[in-house]
């Protein structure tokens, strides 16, 4: 039986193939730092499957990463690649632009929205960023919203709505040290060690891809074949049936760039 391997799955893997993530809170998914490698042998998968990864790791480590895709691919298998559409955001932005200064008032919010989004994964400071800020004081494009979101927008909306007050801390040697060391660091010393904390946590983006960019990544890494599909479209036999781009039957992440590529 052919071996499906999908990178950097979060919560959102299919049981019967090989599930890896940085961290794993299901006995399902394999918990390893995919920066350091992929831990399995040359030339063992048939597919090798990632959404929304890529575009979390440093432009440097994109080259590595991709080409350990393909070492762990057999011959003539497959790359399935899900990642934020960059020309589709652009276009986008590019519309609610154009809207905006032709006076269309009904536009701003979706401008405000688009704006968010273009800049507020890479430059938030906090988790959620400036985009839960506007979920927190009610959207009124919803429609717009979930057409750039999908179902995520009710993740998001309920994430609001029950808002979970962080757990007190331990009292143990961590919190003797914590306190030490806002004795020894100013105000602004302490903001930036927490800044910087967060950005390294994995939630910002780190870099963004487009049909052109992304086909280059894969042939300097290797693949050939580059082709590009829609979220239930797939050269990987049954693709529809492990509902990986899918969520309740509709598009799991709209406004995605798919691609696929063969070793």
């Amino acid at each position: 039986m052919s071996r499906y391997l999908n990178v950097g799955c979060g919560g959102h893997f299919h049981k019967d193939w090989v599930n890896v993530d940085f961290n794993s809170y299901s006995s399902h998914v394999i918990a390893h730092n995919l920066l350091k490698g992929i831990p399995f042998n040359d030339n063992e998968f048939a597919v090798v499957y990632h959404s929304h990864v890529l575009e979390h790791f440093y432009k440097k480590d994109t080259e590595f990463f991709t080409k350990e895709c393909c070492r762990v691919l057999k011959s003539g298998g497959i790359l399935r690649i899900c990642v934020p559409d960059l020309e589709n955001l652009v276009r986008t932005y590019l519309n609610c632009l154009e809207r905006c200064l032709n006076g269309d008032e009904n536009a701003y919010a979706d401008y405000e929205w688009i704006m968010q989004e273009l800049y507020d994964q890479s430059v938030r400071i906090s988790p959620g960023g400036g985009m839960f800020e506007l979920f927190r004081q009610g959207i009124p494009n919803e429609d717009f919203v979930r057409s750039r979101l999908g179902s995520e927008v009710d993740s998001i909306k309920h994430a609001c709505q029950n808002q979970i007050a962080p757990k007190p801390p331990k009292k143990h040697k961590l919190k003797y040290w914590k306190n030490k060391l806002r004795e020894w660091l100013l105000k602004d010393d302490l903001k930036h060690l927490e800044t910087g904390k967060f950005r390294a946590g994995g939630e910002i983006h780190n870099w963004m891809y487009d049909r052109f960019s992304l086909r280059l990544l894969l042939e300097n890494c290797g693949f050939k074949e580059v082709s590009f599909k829609n979220y239930n479209d797939s050269s990987i036999e049954n693709w529809n049936l492990y509902g990986l781009d899918m969520l309740d039957e509709q598009e799991r992440r709209p406004n995605s760039l798919y691609a696929e590529a063969v070793k």
